[in-house]
C-alpha cells in the first residue's frame, strides 16, 4: 500500500506541475481569456451580493490571476510535501526537501512566460508563487499536527 500510495503522490505531482507550466506556456490573450471566464463568474458573485460596488474589474482580474498563481503553488506543495513524507520517517526532512523541491518550479514558471506571446516574467509573481507553497507545507504540518493530537488524546 505504501509503495502505491509513492507511485501515485509522485505521478500527481508531476501531472500538477505540468499543468502549471501548461498554464504559463499560453500566449497572453488565451490566458486572459480563460482568466476572464472566473472574472465572470466572480463578478456576478459580487454585484450579486453587494451591489453598486465600486470594484473595477481590471482590478478583479488582477485579483484572480494572482489567486490562481497562488493556489496552483499551495496544491503543489501540499502534493510534494504528502509526497515527502511517504518517502522518509525523518519529519525534519519534511520542510526541508519539500520548500527546496517546489523553489525552482516557482522560477521556471516564471521563465516559461518569458516564451509565451504577449506574456511576461515577475520576480513579484515568483514570490506569489512562494508563498503559496509556504502556505501548501503549513496546511499539511497543522492537518498532520491535528491528527497527532486526535491519535494521543485517544489514548
Amino acid at each position: 500500500m505504501k509503495q502505491f500510495a509513492k507511485i501515485f503522490l509522485i505521478l500527481i505531482s508531476i501531472c500538477w506541475l505540468g499543468f502549471i507550466f501548461s498554464n504559463s506556456l499560453k500566449p497572453a490573450d488565451s490566458s486572459t481569456e480563460q482568466s476572464d471566464k472566473i472574472v465572470d463568474v466572480t463578478e456576478t458573485i459580487i454585484d450579486t451580493v453587494v451591489p453598486n460596488n465600486s470594484i473595477h474589474r481590471s482590478d478583479l482580474a488582477v485579483f484572480v490571476r494572482k489567486t490562481a498563481h497562488f493556489t496552483e503553488f499551495c496544491i503543489l506543495s501540499v502534493l510534494v510535501t504528502l509526497t515527502c513524507i511517504t518517502f522518509t520517517e525523518r519529519k525534519r526532512a519534511y520542510p526541508t526537501v519539500s520548500l527546496i523541491l517546489c523553489a525552482p518550479a516557482c522560477i521556471t514558471d516564471e521563465l516559461l512566460q518569458l516564451t509565451s506571446s504577449g506574456r511576461a516574467c515577475s520576480v513579484l509573481d515568483m514570490l506569489l508563487d512562494y508563498l503559496g507553497v509556504v502556505t501548501g507545507f503549513i496546511i499539511v504540518l497543522f492537518l498532520f499536527l491535528l491528527i497527532r493530537k486526535k491519535k494521543r488524546t485517544k489514548l
